[in-house]
């Protein structure tokens, strides 16, 4: 593009749009103000910018790319955090990066630092954001900043969380913990972070023990958190990880809690994963479970999400298999197979169904096989539960048919595998 203001650009989007001023602005700001911002004699704010970019079908940093905004770096910053705030994490790092160089005492480093952070973290830049993370961890260290520090460690976890580095995270993250015991009246929420960061950390790492511990103290300090989907989300956690350790009571007892705010979610997708994922918890019924799930892949299919209705066939295919209705746990596999990708982590749920599905034909081959390929799926997700799960599966259907030596052979293989692969992380069982 020739053109290098943002009025000149937001002109051109909207000429090739064929909409007039006045349609542009509409619920976003007056036709005035657009026509003003048009000829660079006003600067939009976030919010107008936002809207002008929705209303015109186009990225925010594909309407900044390559701009240079003359603006005052407080403004430019100001611009900048308003992106963050509402996830446009991209949109902002040019920003920051300018008033990084533009800033000469006008805007806290420190400020301006963990901000950019955040930013290439969230953009899978890790590696960036650990560089930056490590400098304001030393500045804030140096300056006795203690709650700067204990979220600049708290972000450093998260940061090894996001890279499977585990026993990094739960370092960094536990002394972020350590560091807001010395606070005086220390932000409940910033506890509450913390917390359910080391239970994600332990649940990365199988440790299903330690992460329920963690998740059952974050209840402690949720109760007076106004934010009702953190709080249902932290009870839908705690379902999970009791589940997968027997514990059926506790399961039931914080997933029938975490039903009752399920109406609370007010983002549509994050709703039908939560159901989708009580459905599967509670069972109250196997034929209503099959129904829910049937109709909640028909919707996603009727949206053209074939991923999320794939996910969903994968679950239902796990269901069927349990509930030892093997003609529909193989046409759901099939099903779930056409929808998702070849190293979507549910093929591994897949695989290990028709895994068990052939073992249980007599056909030992080729449960292996498909046993393997799940192992490898499931492992490149570092989904180490279901990986202990096939093994444990897969003795138990050998047990049944008298092949306790292969049985045995073919866990031992695999706890081995696994507990290697885990050691390579600096984990150790």
């Amino acid at each position: 593009m020739k053109e290098s203001t943002i009025g000149a650009r937001i002109r051109e989007f909207r000429m090739k749009k064929g909409i007039t001023q006045v349609e542009l602005s509409k619920g976003i700001c007056t036709p005035s103000m657009i026509s003003q911002i048009e000829a660079d004699r006003a600067r939009p704010s976030y919010r107008v910018l936002a809207g002008i970019a929705e209303r015109l079908d186009v990225a925010m940093e594909y309407l900044l790319k390559d701009l240079h905004l003359d603006m005052e770096v407080t403004s430019k910053f100001k611009m900048a955090l308003g992106m963050v705030y509402a996830g446009q994490y991209l949109s902002a790092i040019p920003l920051l990066e300018e008033v990084r160089e533009q800033a000469n005492g006008q805007i806290s480093w420190m400020d301006l630092m963990m901000e950019l952070g955040v930013c290439y973290l969230e953009t899978g830049r890790g590696k960036q954001a650990t560089e930056i993370f490590q400098e304001v961890q030393e500045s804030a260290l140096l300056g006795k900043e203690q709650e700067r520090l204990v979220r600049v460690l708290m972000l450093l976890g998260d940061a090894a969380l996001r890279g499977k580095e585990y026993t990094l995270a739960l370092f960094h993250t536990s002394r972020a913990l350590e560091a807001f015991g010395e606070i005086e009246d220390g932000a409940t929420t910033v506890r509450l972070e913390l917390l359910t960061q080391m239970a994600a950390i332990y649940q990365k790492m199988g440790k299903a023990e330690e992460a329920v511990r963690y998740y059952m103290e974050a209840v402690l300090f949720c109760e007076g958190v106004e934010d009702l989907e953190q709080k249902g989300n932290l009870y839908l956690q705690i379902a999970v990880t009791a589940h997968r350790q027997q514990k059926y009571e506790l399961a039931e007892e914080y997933s029938t809690k975490a039903l009752a705010l399920l109406s609370e979610v007010k983002e549509q997708e994050k709703a039908m994963d939560w159901k989708r994922q009580l459905v599967l918890l509670r069972k109250d019924s196997q034929g209503d479970s099959v129904r829910h799930l049937v109709e909640m892949a028909e919707q996603y299919e009727k949206r053209n999400d074939l991923a999320r209705a794939g996910e969903v066939y994968a679950d239902l295919a796990a269901l069927c298999l349990d509930s030892q209705k093997n003609d529909e746990a193989g046409a759901f596999s099939e099903k779930a197979r056409l929808m998702l990708p070849h190293d979507h982590q549910a093929v591994g749920k897949v695989y290990r169904v028709l895994g068990l599905l052939q073992f249980g034909r007599g056909e030992l081959e080729k449960g292996w096989k498909y046993l393997q390929q799940a192992m490898t799926i499931f492992e490149k997700h570092d989904l180490l539960a279901e990986m202990e799960e096939v093994a444990l599966k897969l003795a138990g259907v050998l047990e049944q048919q008298g092949e306790y030596q292969e049985a045995l052979r073919i866990v031992n293989g695999l706890h081995v595998t696994m507990v290697g692969k885990l050691q390579e992380r600096g984990i150790v069982l």
